[in-house]
């Protein structure tokens, strides 16, 4: 009877140091997911803060009214409603920079591409522009890589620069 008790209190400690070292191991697991988690989260952020940067300073970012950014894309609007908030811009300083030359269609392609180029995670990207009439481009990045191949300055260039290509461009995405 005592071998038995002594088999069973044995056998009960074996338990206990097994359930304890599970439970340790389950806390580590834990602790290291919760970091996992708050690393991505806090990475998200800085992407989120220098993706906000960088639209400060992107072509016609003085007429931006409003973006998004929703974690693999951006939405992106130029309004002449962006100079109510800007004392020394007026509706003539808006038309005069959408309405010269081909200003309107080097942003629809351009500020795309860049933000594509320079933010890897990014998957779609929306402009629209209000200005004598809607302009609106929506964009896959997988749909840009088949037309133009690699997402380089080189093919920035030549499709913001080149009138034929940029045209080709707009036509596919239209």
């Amino acid at each position: 009877m005592k071998k038995t008790i002594l088999i069973l209190l044995m056998l009960m400690i074996c338990i206990m140091i097994t359930s304890c070292n599970s439970d340790t191991e389950l806390l580590k697991t834990s602790e290291k997911e919760i970091a996992t988690t708050n690393l991505t989260e806090a990475t998200s952020q800085n992407d989120k803060t220098e993706l906000k940067d960088y639209l400060e300073l992107i072509d016609g970012s003085t007429f931006i009214h409003e973006y998004k950014i929703n974690n693999d894309s951006v939405s992106i609007l130029y309004s002449v409603k962006s100079i109510e908030s800007k004392e020394n811009l007026t509706k003539k300083d808006f038309d005069d920079y959408f309405l010269t030359g081909d200003k309107i269609d080097k942003i629809l392609v351009s500020v795309p591409l860049r933000l594509f180029n320079n933010y890897s995670y990014l998957k779609t990207i929306e402009i629209k522009i209000e200005a004598d009439k809607n302009y609106n481009i929506n964009l896959n990045k997988d749909d840009v890589i088949k037309l133009i191949g690699e997402i380089n300055k080189e093919n920035i260039d030549k499709y913001t620069y080149d009138k034929n290509l940029r045209k080709e461009f707009l036509n596919n995405f239209e």
